[in-house]
């Protein structure tokens, strides 16, 4: 836990639906629970930011953004949840709080 935790703060190890979802798993464990949370949450709101600064811009250079590409990653993340990834629900639904009070 400690490891994978330190590889995404690093940015050694890409955020995709299966980090997300071993990451919203590791959330579950207490003393993992506060570093987790607030590593996703750091990452959404800087995801946010970054698509507000972009929204000005006259210059698209095309492909995938990271903002959109965090999107679908969360997207895909709940559909999965629904067919056997349970285990990611509350830890779903603790983050869209936590966000929402951010």
């Amino acid at each position: 836990g400690t490891e994978f935790l330190r590889l995404l703060h690093s940015r050694r190890l890409v955020l995709s639906e299966f980090s997300l979802a071993l990451l919203l798993s590791l959330a579950r464990v207490q003393r993992f629970e506060t570093r987790a949370f607030d590593f996703l949450r750091a990452t959404v709101l800087a995801s946010l930011r970054i698509r507000d600064t972009n929204k000005g811009a006259h210059l698209h250079l095309g492909g995938d953004s990271p903002e959109r590409n965090l999107d679908s990653i969360i997207l895909t993340t709940v559909r999965n949840s629904a067919f056997g990834w349970d285990h990611v629900v509350q830890s779903l639904v603790r983050l869209g709080t936590s966000l929402l009070d951010a």
